[in-house]
């Protein structure tokens, strides 16, 4: 019975990961990336929806590049505001972002446009070995 007990939260975890990443893989094609494993490919996507597909595995490191576009800074990590914000650059410490242990992004709000701004170095992606 014990190992029973210790079973079912180890069970519920894993069923979790599996509703979670199914809920990324099922989405339908949108200009949001379906958990797409090409950094490059969220360049200009919400902040929110890469957090989901993410999740609270590893470090997730965020640049606020509104100075780039004429703004203070203002991005404060509030989760529930994660969609006012547009990624303009990403980096990890890994070729497939998702099975990273950190990643990088660099975000801007969403109702700025990108205009002529370099962002090209807007994050660090200096990751400790």
């Amino acid at each position: 019975m014990k190992q029973d007990a210790r079973l079912a939260p180890a069970v519920l975890a894993a069923l979790t990961v599996l509703t979670l990443a199914a809920g990324c893989a099922g989405q339908s094609p949108s200009p949001t990336p379906s958990c797409a494993p090409d950094l490059r490919a969220w360049i200009g996507q919400p902040l929110d929806k890469f957090v989901a597909c993410k999740g609270d595995d590893g470090t997730l490191l965020v640049q606020d590049a509104s100075p780039r576009v004429g703004l203070k800074p203002s991005y404060d990590g509030t989760p529930g505001k994660n969609g006012q914000w547009r990624i303009v650059n990403a980096c990890s410490d890994a070729p497939d972002w998702l099975a990273a242990r950190t990643v990088e992004v660099a975000v801007i709000p969403v109702e700025h446009a990108v205009g002529d701004a370099d962002f090209s170095d807007a994050v660090v992606c200096e990751f400790p070995q």
